[in-house]
């Protein structure tokens, strides 16, 4: 038996996809062969990477303009439906990401489809293969299916096969009864149920009853007796072999030079969430329970990926297994490996367990961030603060390690009066990497949101505008091939009238880029902060002792009783009233140098070092000659008000 497993658009063409290339190394164990195929290669370079991009990653996914794009080749032509997508769709919902110039560029793609799918159908020796399988995640499921169909007709006796998240639960089996020349369909973990199904179809067996396969008899769609076969031990799976990808990226010509990503992954499911699901992540579906695998099978394989493919490595984790913190990471750095790798994490490390990430060669972090507020946090499950947002925010910018997140808004139940509040202290986050992303919340099938509406006030659940213009099916069918969906809800106004303040910040803080910095250094006895986060102005704040040894204190999170408890400890011989603290600290909060929440603060400067000892501790405040244009400003004394501002703008 032969196999050929495709990965069609909108698949990111830098990176080759982990599924098929575990599925493909599983079989190749058994003595099966099997090929893979990356026709979004040659998708990317026939329209150009930056029009690609722009359906993939850069324009709101739910728009599903990558999937409109093929729908004419799947359903045929239909010149009402394609004018209602734009005119409902594009014109009105999606005006932002879809001004007139790129709905021309949208419709000029539209003519690369087929001359791309008969260059595909001519290119590969289909023929040879007795099954062809796709890998279906976000906006791949129209293109696959028009890929699936013209193999149906051209060769009637190769079975199909759909795969990936796009096929799991209800939205599998709706793939399968629409579509009658999908024979089968894998809800969930292929590796194991695939594996099967090509095991059995091998030796005359039709393939039915495999748990996690939806199959085919007669007409009729065969519901297995379980939707999932997850993977126990991860350990047990093959690595995954990429070479085809990397053979045929050489053979194309994309007009875009970039250093392609090798996936890896050492978990599956959230331990996070198989705990506290948080209330709008629809991951994982009915694989939540967390797995891993041991460190060293992970170093093995990082090592195996590392050398044969290259060492700009991405974790397809959800979430990092913190038992590596203490095991693989200082594996890696004692070894000498060097690596470039990404991880999905929570905020609430410690910044010693981020100094070994980094020195592991962790240079890329996705931390669940999402809001800077935390009644809005406690709302999504989210289990962090404000403070321990921004404290990661920080302690990575000290570290040189970057960080993705997303501001998301308009969670329901949640506070207008939290983003006026917010409005306010982003100003003073600009020296730290802002948000990629922002956009209204999303509720997404499989979340909490999806599956208990009622509970949180959700009504009148439905699928997002775009699903009826590309599935031409009756309402019911719709709405289980979809995977983004609207409702409806009580708001005392729409999110997007009160969080407009805070995406005025944040849009000004993508702005900002370097040149807004807020750095603190250790100089003869005072902390020296320089301030550059106001456009056109740049400040330096010198902070003497005792306050000195407060803000470094206060790099990480401190309650004000251990903020005075170790001002007593470093300065035995004085006395520190608590209304003098209160005050010192409401200074540099009032200057944006620290964050409060409630009782308790955080510093914002990046510290290049911390003093190895205190200096002197006679006066606090010192005459500081004028340097160039800046602000230069003494913080410190009896008073919060001993401040002297001796330099100009």
């Amino acid at each position: 038996m032969r196999i050929a497993l495709v990965n069609m658009p909108f698949s990111d063409f830098t990176r080759p996809s982990i599924g098929i290339s575990l599925l493909q190394a599983g079989l190749r164990e058994e003595g099966i062969a099997c090929d893979t195929y990356y026709p979004n290669l040659s998708f990317a370079a026939q329209i150009g990477c930056s029009s690609y991009l722009n359906l993939a990653d850069l324009s709101d996914v739910t728009a599903l303009a990558g999937e409109w794009l093929f729908v004419e080749d799947l359903f045929g032509a239909d010149l009402q439906r394609d004018q209602a997508y734009i005119e409902n769709v594009l014109k009105a919902e999606y005006a932002r990401d879809f001004p007139p110039h790129k709905i021309r560029r949208l419709l000029e793609l539209r003519n690369y489809v087929r001359r791309f799918l008969d260059e595909l159908m001519d290119r590969v020796p289909w023929a040879k293969y007795d099954m062809v399988g796709f890998t279906s995640s976000f906006q791949q499921n129209v293109a696959s299916l028009a890929l699936a169909k013209r193999l149906r007709q051209a060769f009637p006796g190769t079975k199909i096969i759909f795969g990936g998240s796009n096929c799991e639960g209800e939205m599998g089996i709706a793939l399968h009864r629409k579509f009658p020349f999908v024979e089968f369909v894998c809800s969930g973990e292929g590796d194991l149920a695939f594996r099967e199904l090509v095991r059995r179809l091998a030796s005359g067996d039709p393939g039915m009853g495999i748990p996690g396969i939806i199959a085919r008899s007669g007409q009729e769609t065969v519901i297995p007796p379980g939707m999932v076969w997850p993977v126990q031990d991860l350990d047990g799976l093959p690595y995954p072999c990429y070479d085809d990808y990397f053979e045929q990226l050489k053979k194309v010509r994309l007009n875009a030079d970039f250093k392609p990503t090798v996936p890896f992954e050492s978990s599956r499911g959230c331990w996070w969430g198989a705990k506290m699901h948080c209330t709008f992540c629809g991951l994982n579906g009915a694989t939540m329970a967390y797995r891993s695998k041991t460190p060293q099978r992970v170093l093995d394989e990082l090592v195996h990926l590392g050398e044969t493919y290259g060492t700009k490595l991405w974790a397809v984790d959800n979430i990092l297994e913190l038992k590596y913190l203490d095991t693989l990471f200082p594996a890696i750095t004692t070894r000498g490996f060097r690596f470039d790798m990404f991880f999905e994490t929570k905020v609430n490390l410690t910044k010693n367990q981020l100094v070994t990430l980094r020195d592991a060669g962790v240079t890329d972090l996705q931390p669940g961030i999402e809001s800077l507020s935390t009644p809005i946090l406690r709302l999504m499950k989210k289990g962090c603060t404000l403070l321990q947002n921004v404290q990661f925010l920080k302690w990575c910018k000290q570290l040189g390690v970057k960080v993705g997140w997303n501001f998301i808004y308009g969670f329901p139940g949640e506070s207008p009066a939290e983003y006026a509040e917010m409005a306010k202290f982003i100003p003073s986050l600009t020296h730290l990497d802002p948000p990629i992303g922002m956009g209204p919340m999303r509720m997404d099938r499989f979340s909490p949101y999806f599956t208990r509406p009622a509970d949180f006030g959700l009504t009148r659940v439905r699928p997002r505008q775009a699903y009826p213009h590309i599935y031409p099916f009756e309402p019911d069918a719709v709405a289980n091939f979809a995977y983004y969906f609207d409702f409806d809800f009580p708001f005392v106004q729409p999110a997007k009238e009160y969080a407009r303040p805070v995406m005025r910040q944040v849009r000004a803080w993508k702005l900002a880029g370097s040149r807004s910095q807020l750095k603190g250094k250790v100089r003869d006895g005072a902390l020296v902060i320089v301030d550059t986060r106001k456009r056109r102005r740049r400040s330096t704040w010198v902070v003497k002792e005792p306050l000195k040894t407060a803000y470094i204190f206060c790099d990480q999170i401190r309650g004000l009783p251990a903020i005075k408890a170790h001002l007593l400890a470093s300065f035995p011989e004085q006395t520190f009233a608590n209304s003098w603290l209160e005050e010192e600290l409401a200074g540099l909060v009032s200057r944006d140098l620290m964050l409060r929440e409630g009782t308790s603060y955080l510093s914002l400067a990046t510290i290049a070092s911390s003093p190895a000892a205190r200096d002197s501790r006679g006066s606090f405040v010192e005459k500081h000659r004028e340097t160039g244009n800046e602000n230069l400003i003494q913080l410190g004394g009896a008073a919060a008000t001993s401040v002297n501002v001796v330099a100009r703008q």
